[in-house]
């Protein structure tokens, strides 16, 4: 039996009628080889046609959205430490990079046994007149901040942000320390920077000043210090709209936590917030530590937490403020799991504790058995310029988060039958474009 073009398309059609669409998000691919061990992805403001991937091997990449072209050479080469948890690990643009070609690194460095893994925060600049076109970029032989971390290679955080409501602070993450149950009691000791959230005054030199809303700027504790009894904050981020300040604590053996900020605590410089670890692990005492302190009342429980059925390593992510998802997407704050490969939405109102919704069968559902992410692989989000969404895949694949095509449904099952000819979900994948087409039937340039 024979069948003419148009009679196979109808027929798919018609049995594809049966299969519900899956949901309302997906993945489109944005950039599927080329890539090292990325960690991150971001946009400098002001920047809506590139973005710049942060590589753990040290490397930071420039991706042209409007060509979809991976530059060759890096846009900026850093030699770090990439043993264990360590490498290049954040990046962060000066509010104002589109004159001043500024940005800030965190990265572990490389040296002396008594220097190889301490977390060093340094000022970069992008060459040549024209920040926005740049295609490399030079860093500060001077750091600007050297965080003791020697011991361990695990637990560094390096995460960096501006606060959308002071342009000249600089929000830095650090890990308690490493190892496990942070045995020296680095993440309540506000006199150590292990186990912190800082935050500093950047004004475009080497240095940098104290802001005076600091909750120890005078006295009690390390100057640099906003908040404090954090474990691993892995990705954190703030909600370009309303200032408020997500972050991703990862748990020892029993919790994943999101601990929250808002914006008025930010807007007024009121730092100083406990979030428990070690005695508190999410909202429970930590199984085997018998700490006395700090006490329940002194401490600001996660808005969210899951034990160990759920996850097993938190990814933080963002408040969604783009507009490709629409409007019933603002304000939703976007999360997920490395080791298990799971995503996560939840709606936060500053009030009332939110609920979690797993939608990794929306984003990445399971084809033929197997989904675009799996265990250790879901490393980071991220936003353009635009505050659209990415995702990290440490294995050398970004995505950004899309509504679902509404042609979905008539792929399926080509993409089922069609699969045994490249497998697109395989770490060697096929050309980049036909993984997309074989699912969505639609053109995969992100726009």
């Amino acid at each position: 039996m024979t069948f003419g073009r148009f009679t196979v398309v109808a027929a798919l059609a018609a049995l594809a009628s049966a299969i519900p669409v899956r949901g309302a998000l997906s993945l489109q691919p944005v950039v599927t080889s080329g890539l090292s061990q990325p960690l991150y992805v971001t946009a400098a403001p002001g920047d809506a046609n590139r973005l710049f991937i942060v590589e753990k091997t040290g490397a930071v990449r420039l991706f042209d959205r409007t060509t979809n072209t991976l530059q060759t050479s890096p846009y900026l080469s850093v030699p770090v430490s990439t043993t264990s948890e360590r490498g290049l690990l954040g990046l962060a643009f000066a509010p104002d990079f589109a004159t001043s070609g500024n940005f800030y690194v965190a990265y572990t460095r490389t040296g002396t046994a008594a220097e190889t893994g301490d977390i060093i925060i340094a000022r970069g600049s992008a060459v040549g007149a024209n920040k926005l076109t740049s295609t490399s970029a030079t860093l500060s032989s001077t750091p600007l901040l050297t965080i003791e971390h020697s011991s361990q290679g695990n637990h560094n955080g390096g995460w960096l942000g501006f606060s959308p409501k002071n342009n000249n602070n600089l929000y830095i993450a650090v890990g308690d320390g490493g190892s496990g149950n942070d045995p020296n009691g680095n993440a309540q000791n506000t006199n150590v920077l292990l186990g912190k959230m800082l935050r500093i005054g950047v004004n475009g030199t080497d240095s940098y000043t104290i802001p005076a809303g600091n909750p120890f700027a005078s006295s009690g504790g390390a100057p640099e210090v906003w908040a404090y009894g954090l474990r691993n904050p892995w990705r954190n981020g703030f909600d370009r709209t309303t200032g408020a300040l997500y972050i991703g604590d990862v748990g020892q053996s029993a919790r994943e936590e999101v601990d929250y900020q808002p914006d008025g605590e930010l807007a007024a410089g009121q730092g100083g917030k406990n979030y428990g670890w070690r005695r508190f692990e999410g909202n429970i005492l930590t199984p085997g530590i018998s700490d006395t302190s700090p006490d329940a009342s002194a401490v600001t429980f996660p808005i969210n937490e899951y034990d160990r059925t759920i996850g097993r390593a938190i990814t933080g992510g963002y408040a969604y403020r783009g507009t490709l998802l629409g409007p019933g997407f603002q304000g939703t704050y976007f999360f997920g799991d490395s080791e298990v490969g799971k995503f996560f939405t939840l709606n936060y109102d500053g009030v009332t504790a939110p609920i979690r919704l797993d939608r990794t069968d929306e984003i990445d559902p399971a084809i033929a058995g197997s989904r675009l992410f799996g265990s250790d692989s879901l490393v980071s989000f991220g936003e353009d310029s635009a505050g659209e969404l990415y995702v990290v895949d440490i294995a050398g694949q970004v995505y950004r988060i899309i509504p679902e095509p509404a042609s979905l449904s008539l792929l399926v099952l080509p993409a089922l039958l069609l699969r045994r000819r490249y497998d697109c979900r395989a770490r060697r994948r096929p050309p980049r474009d036909y993984c997309w087409r074989l699912r969505y039937s639609v053109v995969s340039t992100p726009a």
